[in-house]
């Protein structure tokens, strides 16, 4: 009788540890699933607002013959669609260094650089809507290259915009409900965002009143300033 009695002791037992379990699964699935979607709602955010901020960076490597002895070149043809390029553009030399570049007066499509000595022989041209619009020159006392420079190499890559973080957060700021539409986010959730630079410099979207449990995340991104640098940041990104 105690073996039948201690078995039915255990049994019982099992059957109160079971009836827990699901109580406590019936108690905690709300959550797991809340939990579920946020992150899911999160990688959304996440991707919808890169493709918001991404702006697009041509950069194209230039040689210029040594033989070229003016400090003043003209890159005849240099500016096309086709190439990315337009009058936003930025010229570095070897060392990284900006030098001043104008678009021709008499042809668009040339690029007039103002080189510090005819030792540059290396150019780096960066082109983006980053960047402000470059002034015109004659090209009177330049050099027209013609055939004296070689594209060595030209690739288009994405980045992330500091002119587009900053015209988002006035958007939030100025119509918060016309932009949750616009990027398509429920009606029962809201968000918040932010960006730290590579100096950790901060610009956040405040968030009062948020009642419910927040969901962040921090997302490493690369972005380019207006002097062409690319450097390293995170979107901050908040759902409730």
């Amino acid at each position: 009788m105690k073996k039948r009695g201690s078995h039915i002791g255990i049994v019982l037992s099992f059957i109160i540890f079971v009836i827990f379990l699901a109580f406590l699964y019936s108690t905690m699935e709300p959550l797991i699933k809340i939990k579920e979607d946020k992150k899911l709602m999160l990688e959304y955010l996440e991707a919808i607002l890169i493709k918001k901020l991404n702006t697009n960076l041509t950069t194209l490597t230039i040689t210029i013959d040594e033989s070229v002895s003016q400090d003043c070149v003209v890159l005849d043809g240099l500016i096309e669609e086709r190439r990315g390029l337009n009058s936003r553009i930025i010229v570095k030399d070897y060392d990284r260094n900006i030098i001043p570049s104008y678009i021709s007066e008499a042809s668009s499509s040339d690029l007039i650089v103002d080189r510090d000595s005819s030792g540059d022989t290396f150019l780096k041209i960066y082109g983006s809507e980053e960047f402000e619009s470059l002034g015109k020159k004659s090209t009177g006392g330049c050099k027209l290259l013609g055939t004296d420079y070689k594209i060595k190499l030209l690739k288009s890559s994405q980045y992330i915009s500091k002119t587009k973080v900053a015209e988002l957060k006035n958007d939030y700021l100025d119509g918060y409900e016309n932009l949750k539409e616009e990027l398509n986010m429920p009606e029962a959730s809201d968000f918040g965002f932010g960006f730290i630079y590579n100096d950790g410099t901060k610009i956040e979207t405040e968030s009062e009143n948020v009642s419910r449990s927040v969901y962040a995340e921090d997302v490493p991104v690369r972005y380019i300033d207006s002097d062409a640098n690319i450097l390293s940041g995170y979107i901050k990104i908040k759902i409730w």
